[in-house]
This record gives C-alpha cells, structure tokens and sequence, in this order.
C-alpha cells in the first residue's frame, strides 16, 4: 500500500498543465485535434503509451471493472485499464482514464520509494488501484492526502483547466442573459427558471471540456463559481432524483 504524501492543489494543478502542455505538443502536428480545451482520453492514452510512460492500455470488462468500478492501474507493469462500458459516455470515460493519469503522474513515483521488497535485491511489491464511479468531492479539504482525491483532483484540473473553465462559464452567462442577482453567479433552487440555466450552462461546458455533468458541477463548486448552499446537493444529483424536477423539460438525458 502506498502511503499519500500531501500535496497542494497548485502543485497538482501544475502537474496538469505541464502534461497537458506535452500532450498539445506532441499532437501539433495533427491539424485535425485541437486539444484547447476538451481532451480525448483515448488520445491521452495513445500519447502516454508511445512515449513510453505506460506499458499498456486496455478497454476491458475484466481485471474486476464494472459499473461500479470504472477504472484501474497497475503500478508494477504500469498498465492502465478502463471500463469498456463507458465508449458510449465521453465523459464519464475522460474522467476516469484522466483519474487513472494521475495515479501515474503522481503516485507512482511514491511506489518506486515505498514499495521495494527488499533493498539488497530490490523487487517491487504487487499493487494496483481500482477506482469507484463515485466521484470523490474534491472541494472539501480534508482529503487532500487521500490518493483518490488527489487522483480526482488532478483530473479535474488537466480536463478543465481553471482559468479556461472559468472564461467559458463566464461566456455562457452572458451568452444566456443570466445575472447573479445576490446568491451567486449560478444559483439552483426548484425553480424551473433556475434548473433551465444550470442545464443550459452545464451543458456547453460538457460539450466544450467533453466532461460528464457531475464532474462540470464539482469543477464549478471548486472554482467557487455556485453558491454550495444553494446548488442541488449531490445527494439528488442522480437521474432518480432529479428526474422528477426536470423529466418533463429534458426528457433526452433519462
């Protein structure tokens, strides 16, 4: 087992920009990929595989993935495995291999110090990590020791770089007339008028960073952009939950 060292959330922010500066650097020859702002994971993958900073990867429903358990990292073969349910859901499928990356950028060195057998004949020690589908909330401070938070939180910055994040949400303000009227710049409640602004910004943003719905609303509360006491807890971000607010208005995400 690794054991976390901290890290600061602008030391994992760097880590982001810097691979995402290598990955725009290795494609720019490739008129056809624009890697500005949304990321293709499968390319992030291809990319880390040819500079030989991973062995392999897999689309697979085995090594125990599922529903539940979207993602995996070997560290002693340095092997990256994603849920092959998730080709039909982009985002949801960048989210998870950008997760699986930061294991690799930041975690795998701590296992080439912690995790040798013996010093005199060094072999390393079998380990892997196995990631949930439940997204960890990375605005809450207390883990950030945690490697999954860290993991998640590194994602979060490399998909959905802050100061780009936040031009695009401030862009579709004004693109849809919406003024913060005293309860921050995107407020929810069960008004219809409310839930139709936070589908329509949430939506360009996911189009935009081709990222899933939850984690475009984590980013957001991390960035301070919505008012945490007034947003749709994530308790009733699910699709039963939420379903009986808003099936009526946007009956194609059920």
């Amino acid at each position: 087992m690794i054991k976390p060292s901290f890290l600061s959330k602008p030391s994992i922010e760097m880590s982001a920009f810097q691979l995402r500066s290598q990955l725009k650097e290795y494609y720019k020859s490739d008129i056809f990929l624009d890697f500005e702002d949304g990321i293709d994971g499968e390319k992030l993958l291809e990319f880390l595989l040819h500079t030989d900073q991973i062995t392999d990867f897999d689309y697979t429903y085995k090594e125990g993935l599922s529903e539940k358990f979207l993602g995996k990292f070997d560290f002693v073969n340095k092997v990256i495995y994603i849920y092959n349910g998730l080709k039909e859901k982009k985002g949801r499928e960048n989210f998870t291999i950008a997760h699986e990356v930061g294991h690799l950028i930041l975690h795998y060195p701590l296992y080439l110090t912690q995790c040798l057998d013996d010093e005199d004949d060094p072999q390393l020690l079998p380990f892997s990590l196995t990631s949930s589908s439940e997204l960890v909330d990375c605005t809450n401070n207390r883990h950030d020791s945690s490697l999954e938070w860290q993991a998640n939180y590194f994602a979060s910055c490399f998909l959905m770089p802050a100061e780009r994040f936040k031009s695009a949400f401030f862009y579709c303000l004004k693109q849809f007339g919406i003024k913060n009227r005293g309860f921050g710049f995107l407020y929810v409640d069960k008004q219809k008028c409310n839930i139709d602004n936070f589908f329509r910004v949430t939506d360009s943003l996911m189009n935009r960073f081709k990222t899933s719905r939850e984690a475009t609303f984590v980013r957001l509360k991390q960035l301070e952009l919505v008012d945490k006491n007034c947003i749709i807890p994530r308790s009733d971000f699910d699709n039963r939950s939420i379903e009986r607010i808003i099936r009526s208005k946007y009956p194609e995400i059920f």
